[in-house]
């Protein structure tokens, strides 16, 4: 890049903190940057405080620091745990516990796609 040229994307993404995080709303709900641009300053003000927030929120139980933090405000018993089961998770975690050691397994990731002739029948889990 030369003196006086604007970074380019990916690079003027990572280096224009504001339009990264406006991406980071506009693209997952599909809403062009062109139509964000056009919405209020507070709409948009209101939109990135938002981003701002999920950035903050631990990615496993989606609490953040200063809700546990008496200092912050918080409690140190701020949540208590409940039990659910999701059925999704459970399917993959009984694909990674049927993987093992496997090594030829070293970086491989799990995700559920669509089953094109779902069983029905199996849904006690006692076909399987």
């Amino acid at each position: 890049m030369h003196e006086g040229e604007e970074p380019q994307p990916p690079f003027r993404i990572k280096a224009d903190r504001r339009l990264s995080l406006e991406l980071a709303y506009c693209v997952p709900r599909g809403i062009p940057h062109s139509v964000f641009l056009g919405w209020s300053d507070d709409d948009q003000d209101k939109a990135l405080a938002w981003v701002s927030a999920e950035a903050e929120k631990c990615s496993r139980c989606r609490t953040t620091a200063a809700e546990w933090d008496p200092k912050q405000g918080g409690s140190r018993t701020a949540y208590v745990a409940d039990e659910t089961r999701c059925l999704g998770c459970e399917v993959l975690d009984m694909a990674a516990r049927d993987l093992g050691d496997q090594q030829d397994t070293l970086g491989m990731k799990l995700g559920l796609v669509p089953n094109d002739e779902p069983d029905d029948d199996d849904l006690d889990g006692e076909n399987g």
